[in-house]
């Protein structure tokens, strides 16, 4: 799949992508206030990609503690080693937003789909991961890159680094 159109110069511009949820979400606890987050990416650039094995990626978003998670479409990789793509991924999901509790992060992960023997399994690897604080984007719009923690040989280290637009509340 490609992800790529080509503009009238000849220059790869990449598709829009838009993802939306709304979640069931606590309502009885009065610490709980449901709320709206919007996230955009426009970059992907892979540090290391030596410790990885990058076929095809997905870019996942999801809460804390929370089962459901928001999955792009795959994202091929160049097999001419080049490891920074350009992107136009919209993420827009309801949470709960807990005022007395540490459970207000949303999660950006690099992720692949399951393999045994170069056949497809159900379910997804996380390759690496980068969290972002809510109460911090409360306060302020975030931008700018993401750093995705992955285990790699020499321990975790930074895998990946995600470029974000902005997150809204």
């Amino acid at each position: 799949m490609d992800q790529l159109k080509i503009d009238g110069g000849g220059v790869p511009v990449p598709v829009p992508m838009k993802f939306l949820s709304t979640w069931e979400i606590e309502r009885t606890s009065p610490d709980c206030v449901p709320r709206w987050c919007r996230l955009k990416l426009i970059g992907l650039e892979v540090v290391r990609p030596d410790d990885l094995n990058l076929h095809g990626v997905i870019i996942a978003v999801s809460m804390k503690n929370m089962r459901r998670t928001l999955r792009s479409t795959d994202l091929a990789l160049n097999a001419s080693g080049k490891l920074s793509v350009a992107l136009d991924l919209t993420f827009s999901l309801q949470y709960p937003h807990y005022l007395k509790r540490n459970g207000n992060c949303l999660q950006v992960m690099l992720q692949r789909r399951n393999r045994y023997k170069n056949k497809s399994m159900p379910g997804f690897k996380t390759l690496a991961m980068g969290h972002v604080f809510m109460d911090q984007v409360l306060q302020h719009s975030l931008s700018g890159p993401v750093p995705l923690i992955g285990k790699t040989k020499s321990g975790q280290n930074t895998v990946a680094n995600v470029e974000v637009e902005f997150i809204d509340r």
